[in-house]
C-alpha cells in the first residue's frame, strides 16, 4: 500500500491492475473499457502507480456551472412558483451566488427553494432579492450542520482540531502531526480513545471530498521528506458552532487556556 491510501484506495488500484492486465492474462477475449466517476480530483493521484502504467487512463473533467447554465436550469424550474410570485431579479441572483460559490446545480435549486421558504415565512407577496440573500447565508450554515451532524464522533474531534488551530493561529495549512497533537488533547479531554494518525486521517479523507476540507501531499525539500498538510474549506469558526451541537465535543473545552496550549503547539 502506498503512503496515504486508505484500505478502499488499495482495493481499487488491486481491481484496476486486474482489469487493465485482464487480456494480457488471457481472462477475456473481449475489450474492456473502464469508466470511473469521483467529484475527488486528486483521487487517481493516490492509486498505485503500476496501474496508471498498464491503465493508462484519459481524464475528461467537467468544470462547474457557470451562472448562465444555473440560470437556465432554474428557469426550466420556475413553474415551481405561482405565476408572478418571482421578482425579476431572484433566478439571476440564485445563479450569480451558486456560480460564486460552488457551481453545483443541486445547491442551487436548494438555494432557490429557500428563497421561497423564507419569503414565505415573512409573510411576503413576492420572492424578492432580500429573500435570496437571507437564503445564501442560511444555506451555507445549514449545509455545514447537516455535513457535520452526519460525521462520526472521531471525526468531529479531529475536524474541531483543525478549526481551532486555525482560528486561534495565523497559519490556515497544517501538518496531519500537528492537528493529531490538538486532536489527541481534544479526545482526551472528553475522555474518548485516541485513534492513530493514519487512522484519522483515513477517516478525514470522506470530508475532503465533500469539500470541508483539503489535504495535500506536500514536501519541505530533501531532508524533511513529504507530509500531509491540511487546510479547512469551510469558516473554522462556523465548523466550531456546527461541532458544539453533539452533546458529547460540546464538552471539549475551547477556552483560553486550551487555545494558549493549541498556539504553543503549532503557531510558528
Amino acid at each position: 500500500m502506498m503512503p496515504g491510501t486508505s484500505p478502499e484506495e488499495a482495493d481499487d488500484s488491486k481491481l484496476l491492475m486486474q482489469l487493465s492486465r485482464a487480456g494480457e492474462e488471457n481472462d477475456v477475449d473481449a475489450s474492456i473499457t473502464v469508466v470511473g466517476i469521483s467529484n475527488d480530483l486528486k483521487y487517481g493521484d493516490r492509486l498505485d502507480t503500476r496501474v496508471e502504467s498498464s491503465f493508462a487512463p484519459d481524464e475528461i473533467v467537467f468544470p462547474a456551472y457557470d451562472a448562465n447554465q444555473l440560470g437556465d436550469i432554474l428557469y426550466r424550474r420556475r413553474d415551481a412558483y405561482h405565476e408572478g410570485v418571482l421578482s425579476e431579479d431572484v433566478i439571476p441572483l440564485c445563479s450569480a451566488f451558486s456560480a460564486q460559490e460552488h457551481g453545483d446545480a443541486r445547491r442551487a435549486l436548494d438555494l432557490f427553494r429557500l428563497a421561497g421558504e423564507v419569503a414565505r415565512d415573512a409573510d411576503g407577496d413576492q420572492v424578492r432579492e432580500e429573500h435570496v440573500r437571507a437564503a445564501n447565508d442560511d444555506a451555507e450554515v445549514t449545509r455545514v450542520q447537516d455535513l457535520i451532524r452526519g460525521c462520526p464522533t472521531q471525526a468531529k474531534i479531529a475536524i474541531a482540531a483543525l478549526a481551532a488551530m486555525d482560528e486561534f493561529t495565523n497559519q490556515s495549512h497544517f501538518k496531519a502531526t500537528e492537528m493529531c497533537q490538538v486532536y489527541r488533547i481534544f479526545a482526551e479531554s472528553i475522555g474518548t480513545n485516541v485513534l492513530g494518525q493514519k487512522r484519522i486521517t483515513d477517516q478525514l479523507r470522506e470530508y475532503e471530498t465533500l469539500k470541508i476540507i483539503d489535504m495535500t501531499r506536500t514536501s519541505d525539500g530533501y531532508r524533511e521528506g513529504t507530509y500531509l498538510e491540511l487546510s479547512l474549506l469551510d469558516e473554522a469558526s462556523l465548523l466550531l458552532q456546527s461541532i458544539g451541537l453533539d452533546d458529547q465535543c460540546s464538552q471539549i473545552p475551547i477556552d483560553t487556556q486550551m487555545r494558549q496550549q493549541i498556539v504553543g503547539l503549532v503557531g510558528r
